[in-house]
């Protein structure tokens, strides 16, 4: 549960006093921004196909413990709030759903295609796309000479251009569950069901140079969603609604992430906010150290 926010000089504020007065005496942001990025969906006992698809742990956490948020972190959330009212408008948007104790959100129906919106940074955005690099041809300087590495394990080989191509195999994870979700929802739900499905991915540091050293070219890319077998995506919901559920009645924390789950530890150490709570964590250390 969201309960206060990290200041700029890293001390803590509880939200709620924060409205009223700045601890720094000078806010950080207009008072509209943070009460904007300060705004969480009440836990009403009905878990959603977004938390199902975290890890147990993280999502029973966020659920039991008192969480913080750096202002500076949560930009790029209200961005794509936003991002999402102002393109859904086809010819069915935000149709909520509800089935077997789960709901969710279907962003996109449109031209009998499933489409659901993203946005997100360069790093996933390369795995999600496929892409890999490849040498392209020599580089060569004004004189026409060929131009080579001076250090480094390739010293004295020519240079070459660095091309990157889709041929990799695309690493959709997480989406690709929850895409088939809302899939196999809005079936039973509607009765509709799409002969595509797509994701509208914007990357949220497109044009910037790191983005551009992962092969990064465009600020929105659409990605081909694989139908996956209907009664393996309920199942792996349904087991992830029972252990969410058994959690919280029983107050004891679940497993740890896996590894895709908490991204080889990266969610961990950067993205996830609840890893100082969370006891067992293969990456609890280097966590706390930067806490501390």
């Amino acid at each position: 549960m969201l309960k206060n926010f990290i200041c700029p000089d890293k001390g803590e504020i509880e939200i709620k006093e924060c409205f009223k007065n700045c601890r720094m005496g000078c806010r950080c942001a207009p008072l509209g921004y943070l009460k904007a990025i300060s705004e969480e969906r009440v836990w009403e006992g009905v878990p959603s196909v977004t938390q199902l698809i975290k890890g147990t742990r993280q999502a029973y956490l966020e659920l039991t413990e008192d969480c913080s948020l750096d202002p500076q972190d949560a930009l790029y959330r209200l961005i794509g709030t936003g991002y999402h009212g102002k393109i859904e408008d086809g010819d069915l948007a935000e149709l909520p759903l509800l089935v077997d104790g789960i709901k969710g959100t279907l962003d996109l129906i449109e031209d009998d295609t499933l489409y659901d919106h993203k946005l997100t940074g360069s790093y996933k955005a390369q795995k999600v796309l496929g892409l890999q690099k490849f040498d392209g041809p020599e580089i060569y300087d004004d004189a026409g000479l060929p131009v080579k590495y001076v250090r480094g394990p390739r010293k004295g080989q020519t240079k070459r251009e660095i091309i990157w191509k889709r041929s990799g195999t695309p690493d959709l994870n997480d989406w690709k569950l929850q895409v088939n979700k809302y899939r196999t929802m809005a079936y039973k739900q509607y009765g509709y069901t799409p002969s595509k499905m797509k994701i509208f991915m914007g990357v949220r540091d497109s044009g910037l140079k790191i983005a551009r050293e992962r092969g990064i070219d465009n600020k929105f890319y659409l990605v081909d969603v694989p139908f996956m077998d209907d009664e393996e995506v309920d199942k792996y919901f349904e087991t992830k609604k029972m252990l969410l559920l058994s959690a919280l009645e029983t107050k004891v924390c679940p497993e740890p992430c896996t590894p895709e789950e908490s991204w080889d530890g990266r969610r961990c150490l950067e993205y996830c906010p609840v890893a100082k709570y969370c006891v067992g964590c293969p990456y609890k250390t280097e966590v706390l150290e930067e806490d501390e």
